[in-house]
């Protein structure tokens, strides 16, 4: 039914279009068996003078006039028109090339010229240890007259802070002890151990509560015939 109805409607359009021809054609030869002449105006439209002294346009039958070319615009329009297709034309070719093998490693050069001697480098004698920050870093430095190296070495070392406190910020190393366990910190935290924070390592844990002791007895007071300490 769709291409029924499709056809049925380009058909009705059809008619539409010779019945509106068929009625351009009888205007056209009306105007034309009552014209004395035919003009054409300045705007290119044809225009038919009747009888009756009328003047009737017949519409556009001549085009304007047109004007010379500016030709370093036709030729900068040839030049992008040409750069666009041999661009094209490259990247397709060039895309199509298979992809570059790895070639084979070229001769040595040869040796370059000898340099001038180096000042010469710092050894022990120049050397000087010191520590810092509790002993877990270790700075080397070398020093002769302008020339000055140094280095640092950083060691987590074990340092036991006391009882964990909120809102301080503990180092590599550091050991604390909260809940009665002692903690060792892996890593910079201000987090408390124990909340399943991998910051923290259990090191020691704490002890179960020892059973209660027998009840004591009563001492009584030495008497004067009591040996001292006797009961």
């Amino acid at each position: 039914m769709d291409r029924v109805e499709g056809a049925l409607l380009v058909a009705e359009k059809a008619l539409a279009e010779v019945q509106r021809l068929t009625a351009r054609v009888a205007e056209l030869e009306a105007s034309a068996k009552s014209a004395n002449s035919f003009i054409i105006d300045q705007c290119g439209d044809l225009a038919v003078a009747t009888t009756a002294g009328e003047l009737k346009s017949l519409g556009r039958v001549r085009g304007l006039d047109g004007k010379d070319a500016d030709m370093d615009t036709v030729h900068g329009m040839i030049i992008n028109e040409v750069a666009k297709r041999v661009g094209a034309t490259v990247e397709k070719a060039v895309a199509a090339l298979p992809p570059p093998e790895r070639g084979e490693p070229g001769p040595q050069g040869p040796a370059g010229d000898k340099g001038e001697p180096g000042p010469a480098g710092l050894g022990f004698d120049d050397m000087d240890v010191e520590s810092k920050d509790e002993g877990r870093t270790i700075v080397f430095s070398f020093e002769r007259g302008d020339l000055r190296q140094t280095f640092e070495l950083g060691f987590s070392v074990p340092l036991y802070r006391g009882v964990f406190r909120d809102g301080q910020t503990y180092l590599p190393g550091d050991e604390v002890t909260s809940a009665g366990s002692t903690w060792h910190c892996n890593k910079e935290t201000g987090g408390k151990p124990g909340d399943g924070s991998a910051d923290w390592t259990l090191k020691v844990k704490r002890g179960r509560d020892g059973k209660d002791g027998i009840d004591g007895k009563d001492l009584r007071p030495p008497s004067n015939d009591t040996p001292f300490g006797d009961r």
